[in-house]
């Protein structure tokens, strides 16, 4: 499968570095440097936001909260999604109220979903900090966590 990351910061590296033994990962970003260094230190490749969509069969939000739409306009907008599996890995949630800093209250996946109607978006990942998934073991409680 090809995974395009719009991200190439803790997390997407983190994920790009446990997906890349079984998959094909294009890491993206703002700074085009940060991203090749990323996908360098990963085993994945680097492109730009818009290469990074229509490569990925499936593409992965790992921006800030706050920036996701801006990510997917410099993807290419909607249409750059089309027909896509999008997986939103965020958490715009207060960490001392534990409730939602979107100012309409919404989920910020079911926005991501109205804004992408042609793509089939999903939430994932979000549960775990970037510590759990850069960790090699991942054994937790005599399980073990993975990613497929």
């Amino acid at each position: 499968m090809k995974i395009g990351i719009i991200g190439s910061g803790g997390m997407a590296k983190a994920l790009a570095g446990k997906w890349r033994s079984k998959h094909d990962v294009m890491l993206s970003g703002r700074n085009a440097e940060r991203a090749q260094a990323a996908a360098s230190e990963t085993g994945a490749v680097a492109g730009t936001a818009t290469e990074a969509a229509a490569f990925g069969d499936v593409v992965v939000l790992a921006t800030r909260w706050e920036d996701v739409f801006s990510g997917i306009e410099s993807a290419g907008g909607p249409d750059a999604f089309k027909g896509k599996i999008v997986i939103d890995i965020n958490n715009p949630v207060s960490t001392e109220s534990f409730l939602t800093t979107r100012e309409d209250g919404r989920s910020l996946t079911q926005a991501i979903a109205d804004h992408l109607p042609g793509a089939h978006v999903g939430k994932a990942f979000n549960m775990a900090q970037v510590a759990v998934w850069e960790d090699e073991d991942m054994h937790y409680d005599g399980r073990q966590m993975v990613t497929l």
